[in-house]
């Protein structure tokens, strides 16, 4: 999921994309968003870009299977991404999987999920309950230390906001992360809103060491049991972030399994 005013293309998403294609996965990109402030006015009333991705995922999936030729998605292996608004929108779906008829997830990744504050500060946008999100799935929620926890009054917003709901997910499923800035290269690994978010050809360290790392990590445990210490746990699998050229280890990961997380 896309976050706000991202509606033209999946640019920012490009090499995130291009790695999960690559590594043999159907990927379904809804445009939920049709243009600023449409179909929804952001915080205030997020439904008609529930309904927006709703529509899009039942429609790729239509496709696919009106074309047999064409790869075919094993729904039972099933996983989601947000971005920014794009994460307050997945915790919603995934919270109402059953009701919107969609595949279960089974692995989850909220990279800065944030609705905007334009109605407070504690994402008032996402889902008062997050109880149908099924215990069993895996899930990470991410926050960058320069991202929106640095912004004014935001400090309990994001992960923060979020976490506290899923209480009824084991701790052993879920993880709160944190990454921060590294300068020791040049140039330096930014952990502003959006690390995940990358355009073509700008993958980093952080692109390969966290991000893609966890988001294959968390699918491999979902489905198979496999690779879970590379996605959940304090463990140097999970919280190396890996080294410069020089040989100097990247900021780790901060990983906790309560809210809040601080930088």
């Amino acid at each position: 999921m896309h976050g706000y005013y991202e509606f033209q293309g999946y640019a920012t998403k490009y090499e995130l994309i291009r790695h999960t294609v690559r590594k043999g996965n159907v990927v379904i990109y809804p445009r939920w968003q049709t243009g600023i402030a449409a179909p929804c006015p952001g915080p205030f009333d997020i439904e008609p870009c529930v309904a927006s991705s709703v529509k899009g995922i039942r429609g790729a999936l239509a496709f696919l299977r009106a074309r047999p030729r064409r790869v075919q998605p094993q729904l039972k292996k099933t996983s989601y991404f947000g971005l920014s608004f794009g994460g307050i929108i997945t915790a919603n779906l995934a919270n109402r999987y059953r009701a919107l008829h969609l595949p279960k997830p089974r692995a989850i990744f909220l990279d800065d999920p944030h609705d905007g504050g334009l109605n407070g500060f504690d994402e008032p946008a996402v889902d008062d309950s997050l109880a149908g999100i099924p215990a069993t799935v895996k899930i990470q929620c991410h926050s960058g230390a320069e991202g929106i926890l640095a912004r004014p009054d935001k400090a309990n917003s994001s992960c923060n906001a979020i976490f506290p709901k899923l209480r009824h997910i084991p701790k052993r499923n879920k993880d709160l992360v944190l990454t921060r800035t590294d300068r020791h290269g040049s140039p330096a690994l930014s952990s502003g809103h959006g690390v995940c978010a990358s355009p073509k050809g700008t993958a980093n360290a952080y692109d390969w060491n966290f991000c893609w790392k966890v988001w294959d990590a968390l699918r491999d445990c979902a489905y198979a049991g496999r690779h879970c210490s590379y996605a959940l746990g304090k463990t140097r699998r999970h919280r190396s972030n890996g080294r410069w050229s020089d040989g100097a280890p990247v900021t780790p990961l901060k990983v906790q399994d309560a809210a809040p997380i601080r930088p």
